[in-house]
C-alpha cells in the first residue's frame, strides 16, 4: 500500500487541475471501491488522533450520482 498523501501533495495536485474542473464536487473513492461525497471541509479541535488545527475532509456515507 501506498503511504499517505500530504496536505502540500494535494494541493500540487488541485493546481494543476484544468479551471473548469474547480467546481466539481469533491469525490474520494475509499479501498473498497466505494464513491464517497465530501461534505465538509473543517480543522479539528484537539482529539486522541489528531493535533488541534489539522484540516480534515467529512465523506458522507453514499454517493449521490447526478
Amino acid at each position: 500500500m501506498q503511504k499517505a498523501k500530504t496536505y502540500r501533495e494535494l494541493k500540487q495536485w488541485l493546481d494543476k487541475l484544468p479551471e473548469e474542473r474547480l467546481d466539481d464536487h469533491v469525490t474520494l473513492l475509499d479501498l473498497d471501491d466505494e464513491y464517497k461525497e465530501v461534505a465538509d471541509l473543517v480543522q479539528t479541535g484537539e482529539t486522541d488522533v489528531l493535533d488541534e488545527g489539522h484540516p480534515l475532509m467529512v465523506a458522507k456515507g453514499e454517493f449521490e450520482r447526478k
